[in-house]
């Protein structure tokens, strides 16, 4: 890859910071994010590496059980009437969410 198309890339890309070091801006500005840039992939790293030890140590185990339908819970099936009166409707739901 050429140096060309790695700057191409830089500007490009939705990454964010790496635009910063390719602008034409001051060497301190660009040695700044450059040290973001490199001290953030540190961090990534240091923290895939304990969710790794972490998986590792602790893993947990998914078990599927069969259960005849008869012994599965359903929730309670409430059927509502057709016509509901706007204003009624309302004032219940402010009289259950407020407790007026």
């Amino acid at each position: 890859m050429s140096l060309k198309h790695l700057r191409e890339y830089m500007r490009g890309t939705t990454l964010h910071g790496f635009v910063y070091l390719v602008e034409e801006r001051s060497v301190l500005v660009r040695l700044i994010w450059l040290l973001l840039i490199i001290v953030a992939f540190i961090l990534v790293g240091l923290l895939f590496g304990l969710s790794v030890q972490e998986a590792r140590n602790n893993p947990f185990v998914t078990t599927l059980d069969s259960v005849p339908i008869e012994e599965v819970p359903f929730p309670a099936i409430t059927i509502a009437p057709q016509y509901i009166d706007p204003i009624e409707g309302f004032l219940s739901r402010c009289v259950y969410v407020f407790h007026i």
